[in-house]
């Protein structure tokens, strides 16, 4: 690692320890450091702070740290792909159509093992990543055009979710959950959903090197010898499978894959080699630290993660958008 990125790292992850602790204990009830030292060391499962601690608090938070640091790339290869500083897997639409696959799973096949929820919430993720590549085609790839492009097939995907949700029977609290997202009840993380993500994220840092080219235009790209249309495609799979499992844990938590990738350009610059894997470090402190929040602002109810992100995140989106009127 880079010298300069050092002092970084260590900050982060100072970070990270703190928001995790933080998750940990914070919440409607709240807990000491001393009763987390004796869930590590000396777990009891009839002492019921300890049980809340160990079964609810501590997954709760692991879901965070892997769906975070999951957004929080899946975002940066969005942007570097389609060169656009506004795009986003919930800004265009991808983590809707996740959404909308498992919806539709559930509404045909409610009895399905969450492997076929995942791969469902995948070829939803799919679906909408092609609706989204071909409107760029035929925008000529304007951020502007595309991005508003991605916002109407969001709204039409989510419309099509809540109609799904509803005329099955499911009450409003579980059309939140898969729209906005939710780490409440989440308590076990599928070993596929792991190990595939583990795959991806390998993959990505392998690699960063190539989207480093990429972002140089299709003709510096292509002059250096890069087969674009296979790159594409490979951090196009990438994306998907980052966001597609993502929700098919937590429901549709948008504006992660929007900020972080802005926040980490910001503090590290424009090498992928780096930015890849701080997105991931400040992907998971982003939504652990929401994750805080947001217990901390719905007092004896549990709100949707993805309520205290849109109040973040939409006005993120309007000052990128004014950005670019005035560049």
């Amino acid at each position: 690692m880079n010298n300069k990125y050092i002092p970084i790292f260590i900050v982060s992850m100072i970070i990270l320890i703190i928001s995790i602790i933080l998750s940990v204990l914070y919440g409607h009830q709240s807990y000491s450091l001393l009763t987390l030292k004796d869930v590590i060391f000396n777990l009891d499962l009839t002492n019921t702070d300890q049980q809340i601690i160990y079964q609810l608090r501590i997954p709760r938070t692991l879901l965070a740290l892997i769906i975070g640091a999951s957004l929080g790339v899946s975002g940066v290869l969005v942007q570097a792909l389609t060169n656009n500083s506004m795009a986003s897997p919930c800004i265009f639409g991808i983590n809707a159509g996740a959404s909308l696959g498992i919806v539709l799973c559930l509404l045909f096949l409610p009895a399905v093992s969450i492997n076929v929820i995942i791969l469902a919430s995948l070829l939803g993720s799919t679906f909408t990543a092609i609706c989204i590549a071909v409107s760029s085609y035929y925008c000529d790839n304007d951020p502007i055009k595309v991005t508003l492009i991605g916002v109407v097939i969001t709204s039409l995907i989510s419309s099509m979710t809540i109609i799904g949700i509803i005329s099955n029977g499911g009450n409003p609290q579980e059309v939140l959950a898969w729209i906005t997202g939710t780490l409440v009840d989440k308590n076990t993380i599928p070993i596929v959903a792991i190990s595939t993500l583990g795959i991806a994220v390998i993959l990505s840092l392998l690699m960063s090197p190539q989207i480093n080219t990429l972002i140089l235009g299709n003709d510096v790209a292509t002059s250096l010898g890069q087969n674009l249309i296979l790159w594409k495609i490979v951090f196009t799979v990438l994306i998907i499978i980052f966001a597609g499992i993502a929700v098919s844990l937590s429901g549709a938590i948008g504006f992660i894959g929007l900020v972080v990738p802005h926040i980490t350009k910001y503090i590290i610059g424009s090498n992928y080699r780096f930015i890849i894997p701080f997105s991931m470090i400040f992907g998971a402190i982003f939504l652990v630290l929401a994750d805080v929040l947001t217990r901390a602002l719905s007092l004896n109810i549990d709100l949707p993660i993805g309520l205290t992100m849109a109040i973040i995140g939409a006005p993120f989106l309007l000052y990128l958008t004014q950005k670019k009127n005035l560049a």
